[in-house]
């Protein structure tokens, strides 16, 4: 009994464009995630952008804020959690409050 195999077109560009990373989107919407670096942090983040879709929104002596449109994965999250208090994330208020709930959890384990 012989099998054939039909080839899938895949456009791996366009499966991760609106992703940060190599973790699939699973069930995380595209969203447009607000975020603000201290100037230091900011510097590096002008010169290597996090994503494509970055924009400058504020850049002064105290700040830099860029806008993203992406699906916060894991990888994304991580990424965010590794800048530690050299960045806030402004929006949107899940992803914020995904953020602010781990760095929680890490206090709690240093609490005792």
């Amino acid at each position: 009994k012989s099998s054939t195999f039909k080839r899938l077109k895949y456009e791996v560009s366009t499966a991760y464009r609106d992703l940060f990373g190599i973790v699939s989107k699973n069930d995380h919407p595209l969203e447009e995630i607000i975020l603000s670096f201290d100037a230091h942090q900011g510097q590096y983040i002008k010169s290597l952008p996090l994503h494509h879709s970055q924009e400058i929104v504020t850049d002064d002596e105290n700040e830099l804020r860029i806008r993203l449109k992406l699906c916060p994965t894991y990888d994304f999250k991580q990424e965010i959690l590794s800048y530690g208090e050299r960045v806030t994330v402004i929006s949107p208020e899940s992803f914020r409050n995904e953020i602010a709930g781990e760095y929680r959890r890490i206090l709690m384990k240093y609490a005792n």
